[in-house]
């Protein structure tokens, strides 16, 4: 027992000596054993697609799964937002670390090709019924309505109303059908 700890000691102090001797031929070694290795045969490229694979799919699994928490703080902060009487130097400092991780989500979801754009919209803006309906399909609902929002760049309220679809999806948000309604938000953009 002793013997061995002995020699993985020795073994550990020769590799890093070879390594601090020259780093880059050092790396470029182990890497090309290690690719040799993986390349072997078709099944041994195989295996290491799929095991490299696991880390983003979990990775991806990951994000949708925080995507619900996120939009509902979102909510939150909108609806907070609306009834504050707060400066607003006094509300980003409060806020900025929810915003921050929002746009690291943001950014994060980006490499996977899921782009999320939002505007928000207070529920003053959007008037809509149930009454209203104008289609339906398999996850969701489609409603006439009507937007109202401030014009940019003046401070005036309640700018020209624009007729709009209101679309409702049948289920909560959640982990199961989120993937399905950021590709659906997408398609409408």
């Amino acid at each position: 027992m002793a013997v061995r700890r002995v020699r993985r000691s020795i073994t550990k102090s020769a590799r890093k000596d070879e390594y601090k001797k020259n780093r880059q031929e050092f790396l470029r070694e182990k890497s090309k054993k290690f690719l040799d290795r993986r390349t072997a045969s078709k099944e041994n490229i195989r295996n290491f697609v799929r095991e490299q694979m696991h880390l983003p799919t979990a990775m991806l699994q990951e994000y949708v799964t925080r995507i619900p928490r996120f939009l509902e703080a979102n909510k939150k902060m909108v609806s907070e937002l609306i009834l504050e009487t707060r400066t607003k130097d006094e509300v980003w400092r409060s806020n900025s670390p929810v915003y921050n991780k929002c746009v690291e989500l943001q950014k994060m979801l980006a490499k996977f090709g899921i782009l999320i754009w939002y505007e928000t919209i207070a529920s003053d803006q959007l008037k809509w019924s149930e009454n209203h309906l104008i289609g339906r399909g398999e996850f969701s609902y489609v409603y006439s309505g009507v937007l109202t929002k401030e014009d940019e760049g003046t401070s005036e309220k309640g700018g020209r109303p624009t007729n709009v679809a209101v679309k409702v999806f049948k289920q909560p948000l959640d982990c199961a059908n989120a993937n399905y309604f950021l590709k659906n938000e997408a398609k409408l953009r």
